[in-house]
């Protein structure tokens, strides 16, 4: 059985190349995001591959290890090809890359709303659907020029050497307590892309199928009424997990698959499956990269290994784009991934058309709210 929930809200691009079956439902996370300093690009080795080497830019941390582990590592094996593997955040070094004409990456991961901005300045290669076979992708995953190859979900995060299970809080509101829960928070700085004024409105009662369009004056008000010296603004999806094992804080905003991989290696962390954001990121190859084959190569596999597929989503509890894969996971799992029925109406999707549309006047006023 392929997915079971249908995308809203984001922008598609026309999809030349694809037959008609192969139309997306829609594109995901809407938001154009500031464009970085180029200085992120020294993030990742610049190898100018050769041609049995290419460069594939990622996230870090634990994440960047499971795909390392599940994705990269076996399809090195399986083609004799090497992957040098690093670590982005932005669209800023792709853009440059592109528009220099000196490509280094060949195979890049982008959120939602660094795709659809990478569209609008056609920084992509169409995929090649000789190479990438689309037959298990789920219908809204594709697209001429990328595909929404995973999907994650981010939530309410507890230091269980704290707070017990049987305590821990089921709401945002709950998480605002800080009578029942004494100490710092966890809270995402980027709020274009982090859900920390969703999150902020849901503590004030905003029902989670009602967000938008925000009230921003009202999700400034519940930060204001949490103490914005009272939270730690972490900068990446590692912080959460570093916050928490640390005992900086009992609460965090964190993604759900940093904390099963940070369980899998002896953490105590809790997660709660209830008002959740739901993203998703892209695989991309950025114009005019040096080794297409290779890295459309490398998108397959990642899209079509099933068992590849299973390792990660066991280890990671995200979704892979792969519905043959979905439907082989174990039931354990399965309930805990996005595409569970368990999962209906638990979650929000970030509005990107409307973050599109008012994110650079909120992003000003909110880093300016937490300087204060």
């Amino acid at each position: 059985m392929g997915f079971q929930f249908t995308q809203k809200g984001a922008m598609a691009e026309p999809t030349q190349g694809l037959s008609d079956s192969d139309q997306p439902v829609m594109g995901r996370r809407m938001l154009v995001k500031a464009i970085a300093g180029a200085a992120a690009i020294a993030q990742v080795p610049l190898v100018r591959a050769q041609s049995k080497t290419f460069n594939f830019t990622s996230y870090g941390g634990s994440y960047g290890d499971a795909v390392n582990k599940h994705l990269v590592k076996p399809f090195e094996k399986e083609s004799g090809l090497t992957v040098q593997q690093g670590v982005n955040q932005a669209l800023a070094p792709v853009k440059i890359q592109v528009l220099s004409k000196n490509v280094q990456w060949d195979l890049v991961e982008l959120a939602g709303g660094d795709f659809i901005t990478g569209l609008r300045d056609d920084l992509f290669e169409p995929i090649d659907t000789n190479i990438v076979k689309l037959d298990k992708v789920p219908l809204f995953a594709r697209h001429k020029f990328g595909i929404e190859y995973a999907l994650f979900l981010s939530g309410i995060g507890y230091d269980q050497r704290k707070v017990s299970d049987a305590d821990a809080p089921r709401t945002w509101a709950d998480v605002w307590d800080l009578n029942r829960y004494k100490g710092m928070r966890g809270l995402g700085k980027h709020v274009s892309d982090t859900p920390t004024l969703e999150l902020a409105l849901l503590a004030a009662g905003v029902p989670i199928d009602k967000l938008y369009p925000l009230n921003v004056e009202l999700a400034f008000d519940s930060l204001k009424k949490l103490g914005i010296k009272n939270v730690h603004w972490f900068d990446n999806n590692q912080e959460p997990v570093n916050f928490l094992q640390q005992g900086l804080g009992p609460i965090s905003q964190i993604a759900s698959g940093r904390v099963a991989i940070a369980n899998s290696k002896g953490a105590k962390i809790g997660f709660v499956y209830n008002q959740l954001q739901l993203n998703g990121d892209y695989l991309v190859v950025p114009k005019g990269s040096r080794n297409k084959e290779a890295a459309f190569r490398l998108m397959n596999f990642i899209l079509n290994n099933d068992q590849a597929a299973v390792n990660w989503m066991t280890e990671t509890t995200y979704t892979l784009s792969n519905d043959k894969a979905v439907a082989m996971m174990p039931p354990d799992v399965a309930s805990k991934l996005p595409t569970s029925p368990g999962m209906k109406g638990k979650y929000f999707e970030k509005n990107f058309e409307w973050w599109g549309a008012n994110g650079p006047a909120v992003t000003v006023r909110f880093q300016q709210l937490i300087a204060s």
